[in-house]
């Protein structure tokens, strides 16, 4: 897939940016986000599964909200295991009759295919990042680690 990437930063009204971000949402919701900006625009289909990223600061006087969603596509259509061998592209569904045998044979309980599931369909659980704020040390750190 050919990188698209639109970027914008620009300053504007409280309630605009309260629209924007409803735009987004009701656009999540429904499964495809389109953003466009001119004559350039980025289509985006959200995954069942997503990882977000949410980040709060506030610090002399200044704030920043930032939430971030991030999805990969899986790498490939689906995953089968079982011990049946493929059926060719193109020669049907059914599978040739078993040929006559001349004994009977006793019946052992039938396998059951393994379900069908997308490659990357599972995604780990993002655990909260820690806090990286550091403490400075005592006055009585300091001194034991200078002996």
């Amino acid at each position: 897939m050919e990188k698209q990437k639109i970027e914008v930063k620009t300053h504007l009204p409280y309630k605009d940016a309260v629209s924007y971000i409803e735009d987004f949402l009701k656009s999540l919701k429904s499964g495809t986000i389109v953003v466009e900006n001119g004559t350039d625009h980025v289509e985006l289909s959200p995954a069942e599964s997503v990882s977000i990223e949410v980040v709060a600061k506030a610090k002399k006087g200044k704030q920043k909200f930032s939430f971030e969603v991030e999805w990969t596509e899986p790498s490939c259509d689906s995953l089968n295991i079982s011990d049946q061998k493929p059926i060719p592209m193109g020669q049907g569904t059914t599978p040739p009759a078993p040929k006559p045998q001349s004994a009977p044979v006793p019946k052992t309980a039938a396998k059951t295919p393994a379900k069908k599931t997308a490659c990357k369909s599972a995604a780990k659980k993002m655990a909260p990042k820690k806090s990286t704020a550091k403490s400075k040390p005592s006055a009585a750190a300091k001194t034991a680690s200078k002996k």
